[in-house]
């Protein structure tokens, strides 16, 4: 089912894409960032996932992988916390925009959505994250306290 999600989305082995203009955003940003972030970057980044929520079956919900437009609506206030709270350092790679979440891989290696102070650990296996999130299934549901 993943397979076949991704290859629709324009995915196939040996993707390679250009992170120029990703690696301007991050610096320009003050993200730090892993060689294993990017290699995930170069082989998904810009993919578009479209799926079909279980729960909501007239709903199509879509991961967009695209970390530029992904930045522009957060508030970058958030990091830090996010990053104190789960003692790991989140590099933002994308949204499911249906859901107004975030989506961040972690220098730990651990997908995560966050959004306000609600932040979700999906894991560190990338087609099992995207698996658990076809199916309906959460992961570890964490909400931070703020002051």
């Amino acid at each position: 089912m993943v397979d076949k999600l991704l290859k629709k989305s324009g995915y196939y082995n040996g993707r390679e894409v250009d992170l120029t203009d990703i690696l301007e955003m991050y610096k320009k940003n003050g993200y730090t960032y892993t060689d294993k972030q990017l290699e995930f970057l170069k082989e998904y980044c810009y993919l578009k996932i479209e799926y079909t929520h279980p729960v909501w079956e007239d709903t199509t919900l879509t991961m967009d992988l695209d970390p530029i437009k992904a930045q522009k609506p957060i508030f970058l206030s958030w990091i830090p916390d996010y990053n104190n709270y789960l003692d790991d350092e989140l590099l933002i790679i994308g949204e499911i925009e249906s859901e107004n979440m975030t989506l961040y891989l972690s220098k730990k290696g651990h997908f995560f959505v966050c959004f306000d102070d609600c932040i979700i650990d999906l894991g560190d296996d990338f087609k099992n994250m995207l698996l658990c999130l076809v199916k309906g299934k959460g992961g570890k549901y964490m909400v931070m306290e703020v002051d």
